[in-house]
Formats: structure tokens, sequence, C-alpha cells
């Protein structure tokens, strides 16, 4: 007759309790997982002794699975149900039957997006709502069925968008998606092919639809702090110690849809790809192009890791073809869709700043001229050290190529920058005393031909 030693047997119940354990700890007899592999993985080996002999074998556990979708984990998370239970352990997989914790957590945050209202309406007291063509707050909510003032800011790698960005995400109440193509990587998206899921996710975000984004979940999930740049969102969910509420794709669209405004900055996506975006009359979005001297440019990205492992940032002939390309696009775009881009230089956001923000306000349509002015002095007259910080003294930036690159250098990217250098009204330097020089201004007028 075959007999199970006391081990096999103390196992077989300590794992029952652990199950036990983890199910109540969650919701009642629910056992939950965050990945199918790791369901269909399980398996429970005890040691049997028959007689003389002794084997391991492996126990028939059963399990079903399904997709619960009210959950808050980071990934799909599967319920699974184990055949052997007992009856007093069957669970019903009813997504209609809210359990006690599901309650506390549908509580929750009904609480959390009561508080967003709240803050939004106080933030917007003293906001000029017809300077935005809204006669109510309501009017640019999609949670009432109105329509938010959506920016997008299309720029490349090291060219000030981060600045940017920052810049007019200051402007109170505005949902900011940071760079939602971060996933792709070090790489220029410039053909239509490579664009289709791109343009998918970015219409998608700007819809507040985060539903089915499971890849970007996934990559923002290894670095929390890409979710500080979005601080509205982040303000809600950085002090839950699960870090859950980032990663609900239906609790982020329903925040999302509380803001009258949104803004979005890439650098992977080009100016000629944005067609679909602009043709979109729901979403009604406007773009802002913020281009760079392609010597500070590249100064900028000299020495910077990520851009050594690609040819798409730290090749000059590449680089200026995607200015010269953009240069071709904002032509075509503003005869084709007037006064939906505005086209600014980063030497003149950093050396004209009051001029070129209030461009930016009045092509926006935004009243936001306090954010803006608390931004700019909290930002640009001190320097915090990091790659990405934002503090800088703008001032001292535009030209800093002029004395630390070789003129050797800057000569054979000029030759490959001419034409684009050319259009955009960036000056040559002809030697290194003249490149070094305090009386040369190598930025100069330009206009977009149309």
């Amino acid at each position: 007759m075959r007999r199970y030693n006391t081990y096999s047997i103390c196992l077989i119940f300590m794992l029952s309790i652990s199950v036990f354990i983890i199910g109540t700890q969650y919701i009642d007899n629910i056992i939950y997982l965050t990945s199918t592999e790791r369901w269909k993985s399980i398996k429970v080996i005890i040691k049997v002794e028959d007689g003389d002999d002794s084997y391991v074998q492996e126990i028939p556990i059963k399990f079903y699975h399904t997709v619960n979708y009210s959950a808050t984990n980071k990934e799909d998370i599967h319920t699974i149900t184990n055949e052997n239970q007992s009856q007093d352990l069957t669970v019903t997989n009813n997504a209609s039957t809210l359990t006690h914790k599901q309650t506390h957590l549908a509580t929750d945050l009904e609480n959390i997006l009561d508080k967003a209202r709240s803050d939004i309406r106080r933030q917007l007291s003293n906001y000029n709502l017809s300077y935005s063509g809204a006669h109510t707050l309501e009017d640019l909510v999609m949670e009432s069925e109105g329509s938010p003032i959506r920016t997008l800011v299309i720029s490349s790698w090291r060219s000030g968008s981060t600045f940017l960005g920052d810049l007019v995400n200051s402007i109170p109440s505005n949902y900011y998606h940071y760079e939602p193509l971060l996933m792709y990587g070090t790489k220029q998206i410039r053909s239509p092919n490579d664009a289709t899921e791109a343009l998918s996710i970015v219409k998608r975000m700007f819809k507040c639809n985060f539903e089915g984004l499971d890849e970007y979940f996934e990559f923002e999930s290894k670095d929390l702090s890409l979710f500080s740049h979005s601080t509205r969102l982040w303000d809600y969910c950085k002090d839950d110690k699960t870090n859950d509420l980032c990663f609900n794709a239906q609790f982020i669209s329903r925040m999302c849809k509380l803001f009258p405004f949104q803004s979005m900055k890439l650098v992977r996506l080009r100016l000629r790809l944005v067609d679909e975006i602009l043709n979109d009359k729901e979403l009604n979005v406007k773009v802002i192009l913020l281009m760079r001297d392609p010597r500070g440019l590249m100064q900028s990205r000299r020495h910077r890791r990520f851009c050594e492992l690609s040819s798409d940032c730290w090749e000059p002939s590449l680089v200026c073809a995607d200015m010269v390309s953009d240069y071709v696009a904002a032509r075509s775009i503003m005869q084709r869709y007037p006064g939906r881009l505005l086209v600014i230089r980063f030497e003149d956001l950093a050396l004209k700043p009051d001029v070129t923000t209030q461009q930016i306000l009045d092509f926006m349509r935004v009243d936001g001229r306090k954010a803006f002015d608390e931004f700019l002095k909290s930002h640009t007259n001190m320097e915090v050290a990091g790659v990405h910080s934002t503090f800088k003294v703008t001032r001292n930036i535009p030209l800093k190529w002029k004395y630390t690159l070789d003129y050797n250098y800057v000569a054979d990217l000029q030759i490959a920058c001419k034409e684009a250098m050319r259009l955009w009204g960036y000056k040559m330097a002809y030697n290194e005393t003249h490149m070094m020089s305090n009386e040369f201004n190598p930025v100069e007028d330009y206009s977009i031909s149309k």
C-alpha cells in the first residue's frame, strides 16, 4: 500500500494554507496572477513512498482562467479556479458581482476622481474660458462631451523639447502625455508603414482611450520617473504603494477625460506623418514644431550614451535631411491646415522668451501668461544637474557650441547641413576665429515660403 511520508503531508498542508491566504488576501477565494505563463506553469510535486520504492508524483490540478477587467494591476489579471478545491472554495467568475474589496476599491477611485474634478475647478477659478472659445468648463471636458484644447509638440532629441513640453504643461489643468513613443527606442519614424501603430497610439491617447496599450504600460513600468512628467496624473497615483493606479487603463482613461487641456511631446515622429492626426476633426489638434541649429543639436547629443547607439541620432546627414523634410512638411501643412501649425526655433525660445511664449499662447488660445511667466522665472535662472533637467540658464545654451566644438567638426557638419541651415536661418562659421567671435550671431531671420 502506498503511503505518503510526513514531509510530503506537511508540504501539502502548507501549500494549501498558502494558496488559501493568497486568495483571501486579494478578493475572498480568488487567486490573482499577472501572467498567463505563470498560472500555466504551476505544478504541485510530492514524494510518494511505495514499499521500498520512492518517487515523485505530480498532483493533477487543473485551472480555469478568465480576465478580470475591473482589476487594477499593471497587466491583465487572470482569475484561476482549482477543480480540486472543495465546494466552499469554488469561485463564480461574474464581472457584475463585486466583492467587498472591489467595492472598496471602486469607492476609492471615485473619491480620487471627485478630488481631481474639484482641483481642476479650483485651479481654473480665475481662468478666462472665452479665450479658449468656451462658455463653461464643461465645453472643454471630454467627460461632459466637451472638446479639450489639444497641443502636439514635435521635435527631435536634445532640441529643447523637454523644456517646451514642461512649459506647455505649466498651464493649469493640463494633462501631459509625455513621450508615449519611448518604447520605440532611439529611432526616427519616417515612413507611413512604420507610423501606423505610432499614430494609433497618439490618437487613442488624445482621445483618452488607454485600453489595450499593454506594451506602453509594460515599458513605463520599468521606470516610474517617466510618469512624473505627467504631473497631474502623478499627483494622484504617486502615493499608491502598489503603483497600480498608474497602470490602470480604465482609471487613467477616466482621469484624462477630466482635463480641459491636453498636450503631448514626440521626438520620434517626423512632421510629414501627422496628416492623419490633423485630419481627425474630433481631435482638432494644433501642432508646434520645434527646431534647433544642428551645431547646437549635435553638441548636446555628443557623449550621450543613448545617441551613440543610433545613426538616427549621431549621423549629420540623417539629422539634417530630417530638418529639410520638416521644412517642406511645414510649408505644406500651413497651406492645407491654416492656423494649425506653429514653428519656433529653440534659439528664439531661449533668447526671446517673452515674445516667443506669447506666440505659443496666442496659437494655442490659452490664458496661460501667468503660468508661463512663473515657469520661466523658476526654470531659466538656475542650473540643476541632469541630462533631462529643464532648470537651465537658457540664455547660455543656444550658442554654447561656438565655444565647445572643434572647428573641424563644425566645418564638416556645416557641409552636411548646408541646405537645412539655409532654410532655417542659421549662418555659417567660416573659421575658428569667426566661430568664437562675440560679434558672430549664427541666428538670422527666416521664413517658410508658402
